[in-house]
């Protein structure tokens, strides 16, 4: 396992602290190597988590050279929300060419999730994120003991059309856990319940906040015995519609701000597809550093894939 690429002298002088670890699958050889790739790199405030896509030929080779197409890249001197998101969406064109563009090999591909900071004012920061395929970005607020994804997979049961917002109404009706859910989305909305379960399906985008909400991982909705969604959910969760080396992906790019004492949690599927939320946030709220966190989250998580995962906190 790796861990901690940290600048040793200027981390001190920072506002934040990160670190960031992978855990090759078991079994993985030289001729099989880890897909996984990761960033972590506290003095640009750049992070980032890759995976090569294993259905694909020489994956790990993509993860590579995007978290190294982000290693190179000149970070403005002068950023607001304007700038960071514009430097982000040429970051994952420029990662987007060199994929292409190696002549090692085709059929390469890889999932990217990258994060930029921006100090604003002594406790608050901007954090603006690049996103394509499943690796995910995810937050948790000082003082809070709830996950907030703030990325969606690129996959067809988290997209938007019409025809899954439909999906979304019939699993949350037979899965009380998730009425909670929408009756927290109605009240903030000043709707009524019934209201919000009549729009779903004309309202894709609602669909896509409920699941936005929603950071329930499989394997904890089969321990819970929601084997409806589950299964539904399974069907689709390991097809990704976007991601960098295919023809014209979709890079989602965005900003939030972040305040002192919040953690952001930076993984490829191998880490949040085998952990709960409740185990995530147990890593990350009671273990007494960043490094250990990371170790925990690797060693817990019950996916059988490679796993990464890159923690920072706003100090």
């Amino acid at each position: 396992m790796r861990s901690s690429e940290r600048p040793p002298s200027k981390e001190a002088e920072l506002p934040y602290h990160a670190a960031g670890g992978t855990r090759p699958k078991e079994g993985r050889t030289r001729e099989r190597p880890n897909d996984d790739a990761f960033l972590c790199d506290p003095a640009r405030g750049l992070f980032a988590v890759a995976d090569g896509v294993s259905g694909s030929e020489n994956g790990h080779l993509a993860a590579q050279t995007a978290i190294e197409s982000a290693r190179t890249c000149a970070i403005p001197a002068l950023r607001d929300r304007y700038v960071a998101e514009a430097w982000m969406q040429d970051a994952f064109e420029q990662a987007q060419r060199q994929i292409l563009e190696d002549p090692s090999g085709d059929g390469r591909a890889t999932t990217l999730a990258m994060t930029l900071l921006t100090p604003l004012t002594s406790s608050t920061h901007l954090l603006t994120i690049g996103h394509a395929g499943d690796s995910r970005v995810t937050l948790l607020k000082k003082g809070s003991y709830a996950l907030e994804p703030l990325t969606i997979d690129h996959s067809p049961f988290l997209s938007t059309t019409a025809e899954e917002a439909v999906l979304v109404r019939e699993m949350i009706l037979h899965n009380p856990p998730f009425l909670n859910e929408l009756a927290e989305y109605a009240r903030r909305a000043r709707i009524s319940l019934e209201n919000a379960l009549y729009d779903i399906p004309s309202s894709p985008a609602m669909a896509r906040e409920l699941m936005r909400s929603i950071s329930i991982t499989t394997s904890s909705l089969a321990r819970e015995g929601l084997s409806p969604f589950a299964q539904l959910y399974g069907a689709h969760q390991n097809y990704i519609s976007s991601q960098l080396g295919m023809d014209k992906p979709e890079y989602l790019v965005q900003t939030h701000e972040i305040h002192q004492g919040d953690l952001v949690l930076l993984t490829t599927d191998g880490v949040h597809d085998g952990l709960t939320p409740d185990l995530t946030i147990r890593a990350l709220l009671q273990s007494p550093t960043l490094d250990i966190a990371v170790q925990r989250l690797l060693q817990t998580s019950t996916a059988v894939d490679d796993r990464t995962a890159v923690v920072l906190r706003v100090d």
